[in-house]
């Protein structure tokens, strides 16, 4: 699942171009990928209207794509037979996550790798929507001007944080991907929150 925030400046697409070369950062995968198929949909989730534009490479081919937008949003284009715009209820103009999974979940699918940025990353953690991050690092300073990893607004003390129970790290060539478990505060600290 992938989140669009504004029209996509670049177009993503994700296919496998060489079956052949091992990728290194993708090879956790449960099922290989083979040159122009996909064994699933691509899902992508719009806040708004349907900001996909219908030459997207993404939608490129002909395997499912499934586009979320919320409740009332417009489709961008005429998109190809094999691109579905699903409405999604929520609140005012934003997709309820939770009721979007479920939806997918109706729809068989049980497992779900989402790329996205900080905001839908924070907004899956915040809702406890998240069973497993997989985090790649690269080994870069970036500075105080750089975009965290997620966006959890409202957080005022430490112990409001969700915590990390790491499954796994390993070196990728010069990178290190990272597996952990998200613990949100209640299950973190269950005795914190009651009276002394």
């Amino acid at each position: 699942m992938l989140h669009l925030d504004a029209v996509p400046s670049a177009s993503p697409s994700v296919t496998n171009r060489d079956p052949t070369v091992d990728e290194p950062l993708t090879n956790h995968e449960a099922m290989p990928v083979e040159e122009g198929r996909k064994f699933a949909s691509n899902v992508w989730i719009h806040n708004f209207d349907f900001r996909t534009p219908a030459d997207a490479a993404v939608c490129a081919g002909d395997a499912p794509v499934l586009l979320l937008g919320a409740a009332g949003a417009h489709a961008a284009a005429a998109y190809p037979e094999h691109v579905e715009c699903l409405a999604v209820p929520g609140e005012g103009e934003q997709v309820d996550l939770g009721h979007a999974l479920q939806m997918l979940a109706g729809r068989d699918v049980h497992e779900l790798f989402i790329e996205c940025g900080a905001t839908l990353a924070g907004a899956l953690v915040a809702a406890n929507l998240v069973d497993e991050l997989v985090i790649y690092m690269a080994p870069r300073l970036l500075g105080n001007g750089a975009r965290g990893l997620v966006e959890l607004p409202g957080l005022e003390h430490l112990a409001q944080t969700p915590m990390l129970e790491i499954v796994d790290v390993r070196k990728l060539g010069v990178d290190w991907r990272m597996i952990a478990r998200p613990v949100m505060p209640a299950q973190a600290h269950p005795k914190a929150c009651s009276p002394v």
